[in-house]
């Protein structure tokens, strides 16, 4: 069996893309179009501003978490503080001082 050769290669099944494009009056596609688009939406995005209440009120609900955010911490430190004074207040009491003299109570 041999191979079936193709008679009419000069003729294409359909037209190329650019052209269907251009032939088409829907579609309203073009590189001017496009950059205008972005263009328009860059600028609705820079005019869209908060009103100085919602301004201050966001600042305020800001400053409200920080501050809670420090006593937070200052809680935990102070916790570990504690701590750690009860653990050496527990290990001096194993030991009895005489003097400059440090000496292990009996258990």
């Amino acid at each position: 069996m041999g191979k079936v050769k193709k008679t009419s290669l000069g003729k294409q099944r359909h037209d190329p893309l650019h052209v269907q494009i251009s032939k088409d009056t829907n579609v309203a596609y073009n590189v001017k179009n496009r950059r205008e688009k972005k263009t328009h939406k860059k600028e609705s995005e820079e005019k869209q501003f908060i009103d100085p209440k919602t301004s201050k009120r966001i600042l305020s609900l800001v400053r409200e978490q920080q501050e809670e955010i420090a006593k937070e911490e200052n809680n935990i430190k102070l916790n570990i503080i504690f701590i750690l004074n009860n653990i050496i207040v527990l290990k001096m009491k194993n030991y009895q001082t005489i003097g400059r003299i440090v000496i292990m109570k009996n258990q």
